[in-house]
């Protein structure tokens, strides 16, 4: 459908060719729309956080010998079921150290996941607004062949 203002400017420069003139006429109208679209910038970012944090939870699901360590394979709620399923040091034991290193770094890991999966669902909530500019154009020139003259009109919607 042409918009008034497109089909008055195309009359006007046929007119004009039809009056004499033996050269192109052209009219161009631009309109401009403002368009709601997903937030690429903060999807992006939460892509990457929640795809580093989960790979390093496969990577460690894969190859640690403990069961509890299988959890990982589960997104964003493994590292909370495997932080609930290891099981505690005795008070006197001096070799916790590392069950509370790794119990550290599940809880990193679970929260950075969680705030990937999250920046990957507001990005797709929260839209951004970007101007959008379309071009129409029709250009109306003489046109004299074989059969006769007339006029030729070549459009761009």
């Amino acid at each position: 459908m042409l918009s008034k203002k497109l089909v008055a400017a195309a009359i006007m420069a046929s007119a004009v060719s039809i009056a004499g003139s033996s050269r192109a006429e052209t009219v161009v109208v631009e309109k401009e729309t403002v368009e709601s679209v997903p937030n690429k910038p903060m999807i992006l970012s939460g892509v990457l956080t929640f795809g580093i944090s989960y790979g390093i939870s496969v990577v460690v699901a894969a190859t640690s010998g403990s069961d509890a360590d299988r959890l990982l394979f589960i997104p964003i709620v493994g590292p909370w079921a495997d932080l609930g399923a290891r099981q505690s040091c005795p008070i006197t034991a001096l070799s916790c150290g590392h069950e509370t290193a790794a119990k550290v770094g599940l809880v990193f890991d679970g929260v950075f996941q969680a705030i990937g999966a999250l920046s990957i669902v507001g990005g797709l909530l929260w839209r951004r607004d970007v101007v959008v500019t379309r071009t129409t154009s029709i250009q109306v020139s003489p046109f004299a062949g074989p059969m006769g003259s007339g006029l030729m009109v070549n459009g761009h919607f």
